[in-house]
């Protein structure tokens, strides 16, 4: 894999990376070191969504192995690509967190070198002042070797104030140390500063130059352009061949997954039949012998009596919830999940209503008049179901619970 991303071949470099995964070769940090050079192959190729998944994989695993130091620089591509996709909260919290990381472990090149990154991410989000101030002290700091990128925005924050002088200053020294991109931009952007100003001299010198760097960027960007392609077309034809070498063996595979599916889907099908005919038969059953128990012809006799001592009766309450969430598993846990500021009362008028007491007999069991029980029923529909619809739409919740 890295063999291949040297030879700027990502798509043979990226196969040999997702071999490597495949394995599942219990080696934490072979495999965060592989989830980071797939970040840099996918970020050179844009995709950003797949870089934020891959350093996210490869964070976790490094502090999984207590490996905290390793992760600045997989936070700081997550903040890049979430920039890219101008979603900057999140890019903020991750330089941020790369800030942060690389200041508790100490390392001051990889503290200052993000942080730089961060003070030209404030310029891009209109935090000017904050982004001068930070990009300004990392101008100073000897530990610093490429200040190419804070010569730059210190160019654009200084021509955006109208101090074209340091612009000017800071255009050149980006021009000067940095690659022959960014020399192109900035003898573009020294060009524009001059043409404003009147220079023109100066001007045409700038242009001049940049104009020299673009012939040799075209030429690069045309080899790479072309070694690109050849890397996309040998890498399509070898996956052709082996794809075909391969389809036979699929094909006789997918027949046996096949039959093995359609087998075992029987077999699921037909236990499942028989699972939900013995838990009907057992519900049946339960809800037969609980009909039979002195506790439940109690019950009903309490529903007819003006004055019913049932209320009063702590110990049969415990009985009535305990065979309602035997016959009716977790019932009294479901109606604390749709409600869970249940009164007393309320638990009583649910429970009763769900072995199919009338509402006036649950009145004269809870010794309340009939409007109060109708006020609680109404109450409850509103607390589970969000919904003015008291009775029937009760009802229906507790027969369907």
């Amino acid at each position: 894999g890295s063999t291949y991303r040297d030879m700027n071949d990502a798509p043979r470099a990226l196969k040999a990376f997702q071999q490597v995964l495949d394995l599942n070769v219990p080696n934490l940090d072979l495999l965060a070191k592989t989830y980071n050079q797939m970040g840099t192959l996918f970020m050179y190729q844009g995709l950003y969504d797949e870089v934020i998944r891959v350093n996210r994989k490869s964070i976790k695993l490094y502090l999984l192995q207590g490996k905290r130091n390793k992760i600045a620089y997989a936070q700081r591509d997550i903040a890049r690509m979430y920039s890219a996709k101008n979603i900057q909260d999140s890019a903020l919290h991750y330089y941020q967190e790369a800030c942060k990381t690389a200041l508790e472990d100490r390392d001051s090149i990889r503290y200052y070198g993000i942080l730089g990154e961060l003070g030209s991410f404030h310029y891009e989000i209109g935090n000017v002042d904050l982004a001068k101030r930070i990009l300004l002290f990392v101008k100073e700091l000897d530990c610093i070797d490429d200040k190419t990128h804070i010569y730059t925005m210190l160019g654009h924050l200084y021509n955006n104030e109208n101090q074209s002088d340091s612009a000017k200053y800071y255009y050149h020294n980006a021009a000067i140390n940095g690659d022959i991109y960014h020399a192109y931009n900035n003898y573009r952007h020294s060009f524009i500063l001059a043409s404003n100003k009147g220079d023109y001299g100066e001007a045409i010198t700038s242009i001049k130059r940049a104009l020299h760097l673009k012939d040799s960027i075209d030429q690069i960007t045309n080899t790479e352009t072309v070694a690109r392609i050849n890397a996309l077309y040998n890498f399509h034809h070898t996956e052709v061949e082996n794809a075909r070498l391969r389809l036979s063996k699929e094909i006789y595979k997918t027949w046996v997954l096949i039959l093995s599916f359609i087998i075992l889907l029987i077999l699921s099908l037909v236990i499942c039949i028989n699972l939900h005919k013995k838990r009907n038969k057992e519900h049946r059953l339960r809800i037969t012998e609980f009909k039979k128990s002195q506790l439940y012809k109690e019950i009903w006799l309490a529903s007819s009596e003006e004055d019913s001592d049932f209320f009063n009766s702590p110990e049969k309450w415990v009985a009535i919830q305990e065979n309602i969430d035997f016959i009716y598993p977790r019932f009294t846990d479901k109606l604390y999940q749709l409600s869970p500021s249940l009164t007393p009362t309320e638990l009583k008028v649910c429970w009763l209503t769900k072995i199919g007491v009338p509402p006036a007999g649950i009145a004269r069991i809870l010794n309340l008049s009939k409007q109060a029980i109708s006020n609680a029923r109404s109450r409850l529909s509103k607390k589970m179901q969000k919904v003015d619809n008291a009775k029937k739409s009760f009802d229906q919740l507790i027969e369907n619970l």
